[in-house]
Order: C-alpha cells, then structure tokens, then sequence
C-alpha cells in the first residue's frame, strides 16, 4: 500500500527552477535596456543643451561681430561627452541674415553620435 505524502517531486522543483529563471533574466534584460537608454538619452540632452547655449551666445553678439566661417567649440562641451568634437560654422545665407550650423558628436559606448543644430540670425534681430 502507498503512503501519501506532501511536498513536490525533484521534477517539479527543477522546472519552477528553469521558469524562475527565465523570469529573472528577462526582467534583469529589461532593467539594462532601460538603463543604457536613459544614459543614452541624458548624453544627447547634455549635447542639445551645449549646441543651443552656443546658438544662443551667439544670439547674444551684435550681428557684424559674428565670425563667418568655421570654429571649433570642443572646450566648451560637457565632460560627461566622451570623445566629444563640436563645430560652429557661420555662413551669409543672404544680405542681412546668417546661417548658424552646430554640429557636436560624441561616443555613446562604442557608437559614434551626432547632434546637428541650425539657427539663422538677422542684423535686425529676431524681431524683423
């Protein structure tokens, strides 16, 4: 005759094992997803952020006094930009209104990225 007896077969034990697993790497897959976005995404703001102040301090100089042609900006750019490189480059588009480019790239992990910024400035101002 049989006895009953309580509690889970090896069988049982070893696939709550594999599932609990499985579980457990999927979540930990997500939480590396999210995290390598959300520095992804702080290393680009950090990056809009520089270009528009510079567009911006540009803003901010009389209109004669801004230099036509290309400039390098890296020493302005955050730090936490690694291999960072930023360009101004100033152009006449037409009588009284320059073209302002910025272009700033920098390492994400082992990608290379790239944040482009255009702005045009008037002799009138914004105002024109």
């Amino acid at each position: 005759m049989l006895k009953h007896r309580d509690g889970f077969t090896v069988v049982e034990l070893l696939v709550t094992i594999v599932v609990s697993g499985i579980i457990i790497s999927a979540v930990f897959a997500l939480f590396m997803t999210i995290q390598g976005t959300q520095r992804s995404a702080v290393l680009m703001s950090s990056a809009t952020r520089a270009g528009e102040t510079k567009i911006e301090s540009l803003r901010n100089l009389t209109y004669s006094s801004l230099p036509l042609g290309t400039t390098d900006f890296t020493g302005e750019l955050p730090d936490n930009l690694r291999d960072r490189q930023g360009t101004l480059v100033v152009t006449d588009k037409e009588a009284g209104i320059r073209r302002v480019d910025v272009t700033i790239t920098y390492k994400d992990g082992s990608k290379e990225r790239r944040v482009e910024l255009s702005s045009l400035i008037g002799r009138l101002g914004i105002g024109q």
